[in-house]
């Protein structure tokens, strides 16, 4: 039930931002049901406070961050307020904001998906609210005390490379927030995470790869761990910076990626390149995207809006029709719906922008 369910709210997501564009009435009326559910499972501690378990006996950071906890719903509850005006939907993010300030300070990851970053993102979306913004500066500030110097000056802050709780996730944070709120020292942070992830790299026969941690041994392609949401946060770095460096970077995971195929070592890489073009003649069509809106998954519903792919809508059609009947929902539905989300919409995010086929047409 657990990937289910999380597989579910990232199509809630993706729903309630699609619906300016959608004449379903069924995609507001799951996403509607959906929040119902929701906020029937919410747990008080008094009556301003209270959280959405996604199971039981959670640790505080899986009650307070984008992953599972509530840094999550209320971005979910917030875009489902500016589709509907409903009242209880800020009501209950009044109380989820109570919940993560009084829990902040025992929180001990910096992650986008599973700690300090994705909530200081999530409460930053609720600008015109006071109290969430007095606890995205707190979260903020811990982000800038656990950023741990590298000899080569760059930074980290645990031994994770990828966009889910590592460097290019939390630098991406730092250069959204950093614009946001018209905090240079944020964007200069990056920047410094950024050089980390540059010294992390791993040279191939044509391009680059990253691996989703220090340790690790195999190398993934997609958005969440591997090269492809790591790549993107150094183009995006470039965008900001002007520093050809990461540039340079990213078209090499591109390199990589455009092989269309997933590696276990370097050895295992084809010879022959399938990118014929120069970096400099990718630069017009991977400059301008514009990516980075409210949160991963709904950068990748905008990429969505933008190139409609029917799969897409009728897998979420079919994981509403499992949110009304659990019955209906079955392991090949769940396969198709993680497959879509994190290798589909990971590979579009950061490949739309090319002006030549991954698959080489």
């Amino acid at each position: 039930m657990r990937p289910i369910i999380f597989s579910l709210f990232v199509w809630l997501i993706f729903v309630v931002s699609s619906l300016p564009a959608a004449t379903d009435p069924t995609f507001l009326d799951t996403a509607t049901q959906a929040a119902s559910w929701i906020l029937s499972r919410e747990v008080n501690e008094n009556p301003k406070i209270g959280y959405w378990p996604s199971r039981q006996d959670l640790p505080v950071e899986e009650k307070c961050d984008l992953y599972y906890g509530n840094a999550g719903v209320i971005l979910f509850l917030q875009e489902l307020y500016r589709a509907t005006g409903r009242k209880e939907y800020p009501d209950a993010i009044q109380r989820g904001i109570g919940f993560l300030d009084r829990n902040l300070p025992e929180l001990k990851l910096y992650g986008l998906y599973d700690g300090l970053a994705g909530i200081a993102y999530s409460l930053a979306q609720q600008s015109d609210n006071p109290e969430a913004s007095a606890v995205c500066s707190q979260a903020v500030d811990r982000l800038i005390e656990g950023a741990m110097k590298q000899s080569n000056g760059s930074v980290r802050w645990n031994d994770d490379n990828d966009i889910i709780s590592g460097s290019a996730g939390i630098g991406l944070t730092l250069l959204a927030l950093g614009q946001q709120l018209h905090r240079p020292e944020l964007i200069n942070l990056s920047v410094q995470a950024g050089i980390d992830l540059l010294a992390r790299s791993v040279p191939a026969a044509q391009g680059r790869y990253w691996l989703h941690e220090i340790t690790a041994q195999k190398q993934y392609p997609n958005f969440s761990h591997g090269t492809a949401g790591i790549a993107y946060f150094l183009l995006k770095l470039y965008q900001r910076s002007g520093e050809t460096r990461f540039l340079d970077a990213a078209i090499d995971g591109a390199k990589i990626l455009a092989l269309n195929r997933v590696f276990e070592s370097v050895d295992a890489l084809p010879r022959a390149s399938r990118f014929t073009r120069t970096k400099r003649s990718f630069l017009p069509r991977l400059v301008p995207w514009a990516g980075w809106h409210r949160s991963i998954s709904l950068s990748a519903v905008r990429r969505y809006q933008r190139h409609p792919v029917e799969e897409f809508r009728e897998c979420g059609r079919r994981l509403g029709s499992s949110f009304r009947d659990p019955g209906k929902a079955d392991a090949g539905l769940l396969e198709q719906s993680q497959s879509l989300l994190w290798s589909g919409l990971g590979r579009r995010i950061f490949f739309g922008a090319l002006p030549v086929n991954p698959s080489g047409g």
